[in-house]
């Protein structure tokens, strides 16, 4: 009996001279090569199944389609054709996603944008037109934050997956998963009709270091405001080193100012009244130097955490989600007959719910300059008591004793980058003098805040988290620098073999002769046969880099013609 002969079919295709199909993970499609004669190109269907046989062997490819044929002349003076076929990834270069995920507001991911790498593949997917896939590999507890606008959904799934050191898998199966790198089967053994195979060992060109870089360092304490004001050469000042600040027996004073008016400042000098009116006892600024905590020494310099933030470090319930707590300002100052207990000494900035003291009426955060502004003047109120009567007769006009309780980062004091937290990791082996690698993960960050009160008095932190995020990611990196151990196959004879984590590469090749070949390759790729994955997400990301690049500047065109 004689040895079975490789066959493969498409569409419209009379004869079959040669083929060969080299087939790869990845998002990108692959490439059948179907040698044949002239004919009638018609004929040839533009979207059909690709089909192998060889003996009880079979695998049909859905969905191809023709890119192209190349007319060929060879040496005897014969013409054949080149018939290009891509697997039904071809679809994936189209579509679009849009969508902002894992949207974060002081650092708590807003729950009705919160979704898992695994349900951000599976919107990825989704999308890609994909119904039947496995995604169990990927994790179910990180959530990175992304926002997608028009972006081609195989390029946003496949950017996720690389940050995660996973591949995107098509099987002969048809169906699509996401493997991890380097884990899959083995190379069919000899006993499947091996006529050749290889192994090596490929030790990866890798850093001494590993770095996992968290987001912005996150610090809150409840600061100490100072009345401050605009003086005439735009500076800002305690109020009582204005310019203009009224006196009183040659000092400085504001306590018998007129509030509405300003009246005690000279009628000659109105600029400096209009400052007044506009700044005084509504601006104080954040006083320094003050503490960090689990920094060492004082910050002396204000610059150093500006812009401040809007918010807390610290959560609460609204509306059934968890948010970060806006900035509170409290302490002592004067509320009018409307509720004295806000004018106490008796200040606790822990409660949980709200401080005493807390300052309930308008105001608005100046980040850049770390100023608190208020809708009206904020001021404490001195009374005045007669020595008669014991009653009070007026009072006496004092600054506010408040606080600020807000979100931080901090500067460094001579590169003026921000604080990050990070995680380091050694790789096992030989040190031979390279510099690190830096995973810059901006969706998670170090949170610090301090408690002056029981129950829960002291320093809270989030360090266990951010551990653990950043373990997954450092997992992933050290895994792209485990020894490999690479191997080929070439065996006699069709084989369904399919790509996963490990096998990258298979190809199938079917003689003039009918002679039918395949090969195989683990952890490794036969660059003579294929782009590597490497090149290939090279093309991929400069394909949608400038289709992005393509969209702003038809964007500023369209902009700029309205203008006109």
């Amino acid at each position: 009996m004689s040895a079975p002969q490789g066959l493969a079919y498409f569409a419209g295709i009379r004869s079959l001279l040669s083929y060969r199909h080299t087939f790869t993970d990845g998002i990108s499609p692959s490439v059948a090569s179907l040698e044949i004669p002239p004919q009638d190109g018609s004929a040839i269907a533009k979207v059909a199944p690709l089909v192998w046989e060889f003996g009880s062997q079979r695998q049909v490819f859905p969905d191809c389609t023709v890119d192209r044929i190349a007319v060929n002349v060879n040496r005897d003076g014969t013409v054949t054709w080149t018939l290009h076929i891509l697997d039904r990834r071809w679809k994936w270069r189209f579509g679009q996603l849009s969508g902002q995920y894992n949207v974060r507001r002081g650092g708590e991911i807003l729950e009705d944008t919160k979704k898992s790498v695994r349900d951000l593949a599976k919107l990825c997917l989704d999308r890609m037109g994909e119904t039947r896939y496995r995604v169990d590999q990927l994790p179910d507890d990180l959530w990175p934050e992304i926002e997608w606008d028009y972006a081609v959904p195989a390029e946003a799934l496949a950017r996720l997956c690389d940050s995660l050191n996973c591949r995107i898998v098509l099987g002969l199966n048809n169906r699509v998963s996401i493997e991890r790198s380097g884990v899959g089967k083995l190379l069919p053994a000899k006993t499947a009709g091996m006529t050749s195979g290889s192994a090596e060992i490929d030790p990866p060109e890798r850093p001494d270091k590993l770095v996992f870089v968290a987001g912005k360092t996150r610090w809150q304490i409840d600061f100490e405001l100072e009345a401050v004001g605009e003086d005439t050469d735009g500076s800002i000042k305690p109020i009582d080193e204005l310019s203009y600040a009224p006196e009183e027996d040659g000092e400085k004073t504001w306590e018998h100012v007129d509030m509405e008016h300003f009246n005690r400042i000279s009628e000659d000098l109105p600029a400096s009244r209009e400052l007044a009116l506009k700044t005084v006892f509504r601006w104080y600024r954040i006083v320094t130097p003050f503490r960090l905590p689990k920094v060492d020494g004082q910050i002396e310099d204000l610059w150093r955490i500006l812009p401040i933030e809007t918010t807390q470090v610290e959560k609460w319930e609204i509306d059934d989600e968890r948010r970060s707590r806006p900035a509170w300002v409290f302490g002592e100052w004067y509320a009018g007959h409307e509720s004295p207990a806000s004018e106490t000494d008796d200040v606790d900035p822990d409660i949980e719910n709200t401080p005493e003291g807390l300052y309930r009426r308008g105001f608005t955060i100046d980040q850049a300059r770390g100023i608190v502004r208020f809708a009206e003047p904020v001021y404490r109120l001195n009374p005045i008591v007669d020595d008669d009567t014991h009653g009070a007769t007026g009072g006496e006009i004092l600054a506010a004793d408040l606080r600020l309780r807000v979100a931080v980062g901090l500067r460094d004091k001579e590169t003026r980058a921000f604080e990050r937290r990070a995680v380091e990791r050694k790789l096992p082996g030989v040190r031979t003098g390279t510099k690190s690698r830096y995973l810059i993960r901006d969706d998670t960050r170090w949170m610090i805040y301090r408690k002056e009160s029981p129950p829960r008095r002291g320093v809270h932190h989030n360090t266990t988290e951010v551990k653990e995020v950043a373990d997954y990611y450092l997992d992933a990196a050290e895994a792209e620098y485990s020894l490999q151990r690479p191997g080929s196959g070439a065996y006699t004879g069709l084989l369904r073999i399919s790509p996963d984590g490990a096998i990258r590469q298979v190809t199938w090749q079917i003689a003039r002769d009918g002679f039918a070949t395949t090969s195989a390759s683990r952890n490794k790729e036969e660059l003579r046969t294929a782009p590597s994955y490497k090149e290939r997400r090279f093309q991929e990301r400069a394909r949608e880099q400038d289709r992005q690049e393509r969209s702003d500047r038809q964007q500023r065109e369209d902009q700029e013609r309205a203008e006109s």
